[in-house]
C-alpha cells in the first residue's frame, strides 16, 4: 500500500457536530444551513492527498501524482495559492519547528515533514496540540531517510524513534479541517506521557468540520512505553492502520482508555485496522473502537489479520451499531473482548507466540503463521512493520511482523525451453514445474533460477497443462526482477517472458472449474505475456486468486493477446492489481478487451493497473475496451488509469452485472495525467446492467472518477440500460459527447411524467434559471430551477460549473461545486433556490446540475441519475451590493 498521490476535487455535507473534545483549542463558527440547523462544511479546496488507501473506492483516493497538476489546472488559476513544503528533518529542533508549521498551512497545501534517520528527544513541546484550519491540507509523517538531503528512505520504525523522554504533556496532537489526509509511516513513538487527567496520546489525529473523504493513515510504525489515555487515537472519517506495532504501553482508565482508540465521526465514516500487533498494554482495551459519534455509514470497516493478546481487555467495542456502521472482523488473534464484540469463526482466542518478551516477531510454531485471510478486502500490504516482504507462503501471517517461514513445497525453472509434453516435460522447464505443482497436494510455488539473469523468453510449444491446486508461479524469483516503484508510471524490470506468438496456444496459464473450489487458487507476479489468442490468465473456477506485478502487452516481433485477464465461469473473487505500486499490472495492446470480469459470483477488484497506457504513464497502449463487466455483480474497479480503448474505458453489461463499482479512477487520462482519449464513451453502461455506480455514493461525497477525453460521452447509459445507475461525485472534461448522457446519444428532452421509461427511469435533469456567486457575501452560491420528478420524493441535486456549454445547451461538469437534497410535492414538482458555500473554485463560469433519486419506501428508482441539464450563466451576485445597501 503505497503512496499514490493524487487530486481529488470534493464537495461537502454539513457536519453534524464539531469536535466533543475538551482540546484548548482555538474556536470557530460555523455557517448554519437555514433548513437543517446544521452548519455548513467550511470552504473545500482542491487537495492533492498524497497517501494511499487501501481501497480505492473505500478508502478512496485516485492513484497517480503528475495529474494532480493537470487535470483542472486552468480552471483552478483563481483558487487558493499553494504553499507546499517538504522539510528535511536532522535535529530535534528541526523536527519542532516542521511540526509547528501545521497550524498555519494554507489551504490546498502539502506539508511532508521528511525525518532522517536517529533518535529525536522532543520532550514536553510547548505547544504539544495543534490545530489547522486549512481545507485540503496534505499533512505527511516520515521516517527512515538516509542521508541529510532526505533522498532515499529505509522504512522500519525501529531506524527513527520520537521520544518524549517521559515527560508530561509530551504527545503530539494534529487537529485537521475538513477536506484533509494525514499519513504517517516509518516511525517509532516512545516515552510519551500524558498529563494527570490522561488527556493526551502519543499521536492523536482528529478532525475539526469532519468531512467523508478525510483520510488519516498509520503504516509501519511502532508504539511503544508510552503513557495515555490513548497511544494511537483517531477522530475521523477514513481511518486506517496497518503493519504497525503498539505494545509495552500503560493507560490511564480516563473514561475509555485504548491503546489504539478509533472515534468515528458521523460522515460515512470507517476503520480498517490490519495486520497489526497490539499487545501487553496494561490499564485498558488494546482496541477500542467507540461509535458514540458514529452515524449511518455505507463504508464498510475491516478488523482482520491482527494479533491483540494479553491488553488488560483485547477488544472492546462500545456503542457500535453493526446495523448503521457496517463491520467485518475475520482472522484475528483475540484472547478477551467485551461490548458487542464477538469473535468470528476465523477469529482464534490462541497464544500468538511471541519470540521473547518484548520482541513481538513470531515464533517458528506460531499459530499465526500463514494463517492469515486469503483475500483481503482492502488489499496485502507491501510489507511489514520491520520491511521485510509480505506475503511469504501460502497466507498472510496475523500480526505486524510476517514469518520467513514459508509453508510451500517449491520447484525452479531452471530452463527457457519448452517440448509441449505434459507427460514427459523438459526437466527444469516451466512446464515441469506446473506438473509437480499441480500434484503436490498442497500450497506450492514455482520460482524461477534461469542462467543467463534477466530478458528469459519462454516461448510455449503446447497449452500448459491447467493448474489445478494453490500454485504460485512467481517471476520476481528471477535474479535481475526489480518492482515497479513509480506512482504515475510503469518501471518494473521484469525477466519473465511468456510467449504465445509462435504457436496455437491460447492462454498462457488457466484455472479450470474445478470440484475442488476451495483449494484451487492461482496467484501471479512478476512475468510479460503476450501472443494469446484467447486471454493470456484464464480463471474458471476456484477463487481468491492473485494476479499483481505483471505486464500484458506486446514486445517487439511478438503479437497482441486478445485479452490479458478473464475472471469467468465459476471462478470466485479475483485481485487483479493492488494500492501498492510493486503490485500494479500493465495491460495494453490486447485486441480485444484488457480485463474481462463475467464470473457469476463477482466480488473482483480491479485496482491500481495501467489500462491500455504505456509504461512511461502516457502513449497508447490501448485495448479495444479497457474493462469489462458482463453479468457479473459487485465488482470494484479503482483506482486504474484507463485510456486509450478504441472502444469504451470501462462497459457494464448484462441484467446480472448489479452493484458494481466504479470510482476513484482516472478514464481517459495517463498514469501522468496527459490524455488518454478513448475510442468510445468513457463508461458505458447498457444490457439491462441495474444499480451500479459510477464515483460516489447516493450520501456521500468520496469515490468520483476523473473522465476526460471520451469519443463520445462521459458516461454513457444506452437506452438498453436498466436503472439505479448513479453517476455522482465525477468530474468530466474535454469529452466529444454529454458528459452524463441517457438513452439515445445527445440530449433527451425531460418528459412531463416521471419516472419514466428505461435507462435511470429517464430521470428528469433540474432545468435552472440562474445561478450567482456572493464573492464578498461568505462564498455563496445560490443556484434557482426547477425539477419534475415524482411525488413526495427526495432527490439530490449535484451542481457543477464548466467554463463553457456544452453539446445541445448542457452542462459541462469540469468542477462539483456542492450538492443539497430537494423534496418534490404532491404533484412531483419543485420550484428551489439553493444557497451553498462552494469549495475554493474557478472564476465565473457555466452552472448545470443533476438529479438523482433517493427512491421511494420500497426503494425504486433509487440511485437513478439524470442527464447533465441545462446551462446558465453564473453573475456575479456582489454587484447588487455596489451601491453601499445590503
Amino acid at each position: 500500500m503505497q503512496v499514490n498521490p493524487n487530486i481529488t476535487v470534493r464537495i461537502g455535507v454539513p457536519a453534524a457536530h464539531l469536535p466533543t473534545r475538551k482540546a484548548a483549542m482555538k474556536t470557530t463558527t460555523a455557517p448554519v444551513d437555514s433548513a437543517t440547523g446544521l452548519p455548513l462544511p467550511e470552504p473545500a479546496t482542491v487537495a492533492n492527498p498524497n497517501v494511499s488507501p487501501v481501497r480505492g473506492g473505500f478508502l478512496h483516493t485516485l492513484r497517480f501524482a503528475a495529474a494532480s497538476l493537470v487535470l483542472l489546472g486552468a480552471l483552478l488559476s483563481a483558487g487558493t495559492a499553494r504553499a507546499d513544503s517538504s522539510p528535511c528533518v536532522t535535529t530535534v529542533a528541526q523536527l519542532a519547528a516542521a511540526i509547528n508549521s501545521f497550524d498555519s498551512q494554507p489551504d490546498g497545501s502539502t506539508l511532508k515533514i521528511r525525518i532522517k534517520q536517529g533518535l529525536y528527544d522532543l520532550g514536553a513541546l510547548p505547544n504539544w496540540r495543534h490545530l489547522s484550519l486549512a481545507q485540503g491540507l496534505t499533512f505527511q509523517m516520515l521516517g527512515g531517510y538516509d542521508t541529510s538531503a532526505c533522498t532515499t528512505r529505509t522504512i522500519d520504525p525501529t531506524n527513527t524513534v520520537i521520544s518524549g523522554s517521559s515527560q508530561a504533556l509530551s504527545g503530539l496532537d494534529f487537529e485537521l479541517t475538513g477536506h484533509s489526509t494525514a499519513f504517517i509511516e516509518g516511525l517509532s513513538f516512545m516515552d510519551m506521557h500524558a498529563g494527570a487527567d490522561g488527556d493526551t496520546a502519543a499521536l492523536r489525529l482528529g478532525l475539526i468540520y469532519p468531512e467523508d473523504d478525510a483520510v488519516f493513515q498509520v503504516r509501519y510504525c511502532q508504539f511503544t512505553h508510552n503513557v495515555g489515555n490513548a497511544i494511537l487515537e483517531f477522530e475521523g472519517a477514513e481511518m486506517l492502520v496497518d503493519s504497525s506495532v503498539i505494545a509495552d504501553n500503560t493507560l490511564l482508565n480516563d473514561g475509555l482508555p485504548g491503546a489504539l482508540r478509533a472515534q468515528p465521526e458521523d460522515v460515512n465514516a470507517y476503520l480498517i485496522a490490519m495486520n497489526n500487533t497490539i499487545a501487553n498494554n496494561q490499564g485498558g482495551s488494546g482496541l477500542l473502537l467507540d461509535g458514540g459519534n458514529a452515524g449511518e455509514s455505507n463504508q464498510i470497516s475491516d478488523i482482520t489479520d491482527n494479533i491483540f493478546w494479553g491488553n488488560a481487555t483485547d477488544i472492546r467495542f462500545s456503542n457500535v451499531n453493526s446495523t448503521t456502521f457496517p463491520l467485518m472482523h475475520e482472522f484475528n488473534i483475540v484472547g478477551t473482548y467485551s461490548g458487542g464484540f464477538q469473535p468470528t469463526p476465523s477469529d482464534q482466542a490462541i497464544n500468538p507466540l511471541f519470540n521473547a518478551p518484548g520482541d513481538y516477531t513470531l515464533a517458528s510454531n506460531s499459530p499465526a503463521i500463514n494463517t492469515g485471510n486469503p483475500f483481503q478486502f482492502y488489499g496485502f500490504p507491501a510489507h511489514d512493520v520491520a520491511g521485510n516482504p509480505r506475503v511469504v507462503g501460502s497466507r498472510v501471517d496475523m500480526g505486524g511482523y510476517e514469518s520467513p517461514y514459508d509453508d510451500r513445497g517449491a520447484a525452479f525453472v531452471t530452463t527457457s525451453a519448452d517440448n509441449g509434453n505434459d507427460t514427459n516435460p523438459i526437466a527444469g522447464s516451466l512446464r515441469a514445474a506446473i506438473k509437480t505443482a499441480n500434484s503436490a497436494g498442497g500450497p506450492f510455488q514455482v520460482k524461477f533460477a534461469i542462467p543467463g539473469g534477466c530478458a528469459q523468453n519462454l516461448e510455449l510449444a503446447a497449452p500448459m497443462p491447467p493448474i489445478v491446486g494453490d500454485v504460485t508461479i512467481d517471476g520476481t524469483t528471477q535474479p535481475g526482477w526489480v518492482a515497479n516503484a513509480s506512482t504515475t508510471g510503469f518501471d518494473a524490470n521484469l525477466c519473465i517472458f511468456i510467449n504465445g506468438s509462435n504457436s496455437s496456444v491460447s492462454s498462457a496459464f488457466i484455472a479450470p472449474i474445478s470440484t475442488q473450489i476451495s483449494s484451487e487458487r492461482l496467484t501471479v507476479s512478476g512475468l510479460i505475456f503476450a501472443g494469446f489468442s484467447d486471454a493470456a490468465i484464464r480463471l474458471e473456477g476456484g477463487g481468491h486468486h492473485r494476479i499483481v506485478g505483471n505486464q500484458f502487452s506486446p514486445l517487439l516481433f511478438t503479437l497482441p493477446n486478445h485479452q490479458a485477464i478473464a475472471v469467468t465461469s465459476g471462478s470466485g473473487a479475483t485481485q487483479i492489481g493492488d494500492s501498492d505500486p510493486a503490485f500494479r499490472n500493465l495491460i495494453g495492446g490486447s485486441t480485444d478487451v484488457g480485463i474481462v470480469l463475467d464470473n457469476a459470483s463477482g466480488g473482483s477488484i480491479v485496482e491500481n493497473n495501467l489500462i491500455g497506457i504505456q509504461a512511461s504513464g502516457d502513449g497508447n497502449f490501448g485495448n479495444r475496451v479497457g474493462v469489462e463487466i458482463i453479468d457479473s455483480p459487485d465488482n470494484l474497479v479503482s483506482g486504474n488509469a484507463i485510456g486509450w480503448s478504441t472502444n469504451a474505458g470501462v462497459q457494464i453489461t448484462g441484467f446480472s452485472a448489479s452493484g458494481n463499482k466504479i470510482q476513484d479512477n482516472r478514464i481517459g487520462l495517463g498514469g501522468d495525467g496527459t490524455p488518454a482519449a478513448n475510442g468510445g464513451p468513457g463508461v458505458q453502461v447498457d444490457s439491462g446492467a441495474a444499480g451500479n455506480r459510477i464515483g460516489g455514493p447516493l450520501v456521500g461525497s468520496y469515490g468520483g472518477n476523473v473522465i476526460a477525453y471520451s469519443g463520445g460521452a462521459g458516461a454513457w447509459l444506452t437506452s438498453t440500460a436498466g436503472d439505479g445507475n448513479s453517476v455522482l461525485t465525477n468530474i468530466f472534461f474535454a469529452n466529444s459527447g454529454l458528459d452524463i448522457d441517457l438513452a439515445d446519444i445527445g440530449p433527451t428532452a425531460n418528459e412531463p411524467p416521471n419516472p419514466a421509461a428505461l435507462p435511470n427511469e429517464r430521470q428528469n435533469y433540474p432545468e435552472l434559471s440562474q445561478a450567482s456567486y456572493l464573492s464578498a457575501n461568505g462564498g455563496r452560491e445560490i443556484v434557482s430551477g426547477s425539477l419534475q420528478g415524482a411525488p413526495l420524493r427526495n432527490y439530490r441535486i449535484d451542481v457543477y460549473l464548466g467554463t463553457a456549454c456544452g453539446p445541445g445547451s448542457r452542462g459541462l461538469a469540469e468542477f462539483l461545486l456542492g450538492s443539497k437534497t430537494i423534496t418534490t410535492g404532491t404533484v412531483g414538482t419543485i420550484d428551489f433556490s439553493l444557497d451553498f458555500i462552494p469549495p475554493s473554485r474557478p472564476p465565473l463560469g457555466k452552472i448545470s446540475a443533476t438529479a438523482t433519486d433517493f427512491g421511494d419506501a420500497q426503494g425504486n428508482g433509487a440511485g437513478d441519475t439524470s442527464e447533465i441539464g441545462n446551462c446558465v450563466t453564473e453573475t456575479d451576485g456582489d454587484v447588487i451590493f455596489k451601491d453601499g445597501f445590503d
